[in-house]
């Protein structure tokens, strides 16, 4: 790949050197890849997004997560050109790597067997996390066929698709028809190139336990009712002490 690569040649004769024009051409960096990135409804994207333990979503219950895939293909810098994925052809893949429960009921678009991603779009998949009664990591991939613009067919350099002969027939390479893995989109012919897979993306959440959630509840309310009983028990401790001072005080008087 190069932005610019020069090309000139150098001629001898009778003597003489003759140096060619300098041609150049470009070769933009073109390569195909795709990205899933996972995150939960409930929090929202970017907050979601948790890839690290430490980042742990609290999980109470079913959970919604998101499957963000996205082309991330480069473009030609001039004609912003570059190779689209067709959703039915890819690939999503997601497993509990640590700790209990799964995302499961992936529900994916309604055009999903139509759906083309173009060089920066992204299409979403759905799934809901459930069985969680612990930690929980999920990790996520992706793979895709790329398309990309079919080569040019030089079969024929120099025709012109008209007939040379009184039967009219054309040349061998207009008289072809197109291979099944030919797909138009928008009107150019895309082949199917090597197919590319994403970089894996974690997820994380837990669940609290009931030492942390209803032991600790019962713990603090045990501890108000011990404050409020002793607080009880020193003032009806003191009442009596005030009723019974009056008596001891007369009775010194005699």
């Amino acid at each position: 790949m190069t932005d610019r690569h020069e090309n000139q040649f150098t001629e001898h004769y009778n003597d003489k050197t003759l140096e060619s024009n300098v041609v150049w051409t470009r070769t933009p960096d073109m390569t195909p890849s795709i990205d899933v990135q996972k995150w939960d409804r409930k929090s929202g994207w970017p907050n979601g997004d948790r890839d690290n333990s430490k980042d742990a979503l609290t999980v109470s219950g079913d959970t919604e997560i998101v499957f963000t895939i996205t082309n991330t293909s480069k473009t030609d810098p001039d004609t912003k050109q570059g190779a689209v994925f067709r959703t039915k052809d890819i690939k999503l893949e997601d497993s509990t790597i640590v700790g209990d429960g799964e995302v499961v009921d992936l529900k994916y678009p309604a055009d999903w067997d139509t759906k083309v991603l173009k060089p920066g779009e992204s299409v979403e998949v759905t799934g809901t996390l459930k069985g969680v009664t612990k930690t929980h990591t999920d990790r996520a991939k992706v793979t895709g066929t790329p398309l990309t613009e079919c080569p040019v067919d030089t079969s024929a350099p120099f025709g012109d698709g008209t007939s040379d002969d009184e039967y009219g027939s054309k040349p061998e390479a207009e008289t072809e028809s197109k291979s099944d893995d030919v797909v138009t989109i928008d009107g150019k012919d895309y082949c199917a190139d090597t197919k590319v897979e994403s970089a894996t993306d974690d997820w994380n959440g837990y669940r609290k336990s009931l030492a942390q959630t209803g032991a600790g509840i019962a713990l603090i309310a045990l501890a108000a009712v011990v404050v409020l009983s002793g607080g009880a028990a020193l003032l009806i401790a003191s009442r009596r002490r005030e009723a019974k001072a009056p008596a001891d005080t007369e009775g010194s008087e005699e």
